[in-house]
């Protein structure tokens, strides 16, 4: 970007999945290093929300190049990390096994989850330690820019809670990626949470409230349509998972396009609500295929390989979509999910 040009304020929305988040830290490898828009406020859930504590930390006191190099260490953490594989390892061998054995039927069969889940207590997540070792958490709550909004799930109620400014802790952030069938709950404030993307993926609404940026980037982790129907039991796995975490971000979308609507038709009063403009980036269906771990992997050459394509769509994105920041909408929620 050349001295003359202003950065377009834009918030982010980024969602969790994952080792799919590394597609996520390429798109925000490449805004960062462009500097085409300003990063104003980003709402998040599981992998998104470390991607955006890591992110926001590395701006707050070094600016985008130390922000790059965290995101960067951090997904470095999670490849070096033998507990991180070794646990997903397990999850999965104990779910095929009990697919191909007993069937989706026999839900007994699938006991032996809970056995992962009691082998690996929270003190031994090692994302705790990884996003611990970037973020000096202390001063991330003190900070005054970037609001950051992460979603978790009430085990509970099955409702989603959004934890906002001070609020946001480590305990916070892995809460809102904790899988249950990898780790326990996290306990915050008497009540048990699980990972976020069961109930917000993410939400949306934050950036509806309060005025400011109008614009709205989304950045998903899984394309928006699938070709062909799965037939094994490791791709089907693969898509159910991919629409739970889903379901509720499209629920948002389809209630964001009525409320769009309804502003067009001057339903509301003048202070009610504006019309967003809407972005989207989403992956290409080859780069999160139906491959055997591919949702569990953690190798580098993986995280390489996604960060990678998440920088060219960031780029193929700008090229086509930059100018229109801040004036329209490049995504029309209406059209694709009505």
């Amino acid at each position: 970007m050349s001295g003359m040009e202003q950065a377009r304020p834009i918030n982010l929305a980024l969602q969790g999945g994952g080792g799919h988040g590394a597609f996520a830290w390429g798109v925000l490898d490449r805004l960062l290093e462009t500097g085409q828009l300003a990063i104003d406020a980003i709402s998040a859930t599981s992998g998104g929300a470390m991607n955006a504590a890591v992110m926001i930390d590395g701006l707050e006191r070094g600016g985008p190049d130390l922000a790059r190099t965290n995101l960067e260490a951090f997904w470095h953490g999670v490849s070096d990390n033998e507990a991180m594989l070794a646990s997903a390892d397990r999850y999965i061998r104990v779910m095929m096994r009990d697919w191909i054995q007993g069937g989706m039927a026999d839900v007994g069969r699938f006991s032996g989850l809970m056995e992962v889940s009691e082998a690996l207590p929270m003190a031994a997540n090692p994302l705790g330690s990884i996003l611990e070792s970037l973020v000096d958490f202390e001063r991330f709550r003190r900070r005054q820019k970037n609001p950051l909004f992460v979603s978790a799930t009430n085990v509970r109620t099955g409702k989603a809670k959004l934890f906002s400014g001070g609020d946001v802790t480590a305990e916070v952030i892995m809460a809102s990626g904790c899988l249950p069938y990898l780790f326990p709950s996290v306990e915050i404030d008497g009540a048990a949470y699980w990972d976020g993307g069961y109930s917000s993926n993410p939400s949306l609404w934050p950036f509806f409230h309060g005025g400011g940026t109008r614009d709205v980037l989304l950045v998903r982790l899984y394309p928006a349509r699938r070709v062909g129907i799965p037939r094994e039991p490791k791709h089907i796995l693969t898509r159910i998972n991919e629409i739970t975490f889903d379901n509720a971000l499209l629920q948002e979308l389809r209630a964001i396009a009525f409320v769009n609507r309804l502003v067009d038709e001057k339903a509301f009063g003048a202070s009610d609500y504006e019309r967003h403009r809407l972005h989207r980036i989403d992956p290409l269906p080859a780069t999160v295929d139906h491959g055997d771990k591919h949702w569990v992997d953690n190798s580098w050459d993986y995280f390489v390989r996604l960060r990678d394509a998440g920088r060219d769509a960031a780029s193929a994105w700008l090229v086509e979509n930059c100018d229109d920041v801040g004036v329209r909408g490049t995504f029309d929620p209406a059209a694709e999910f009505a």
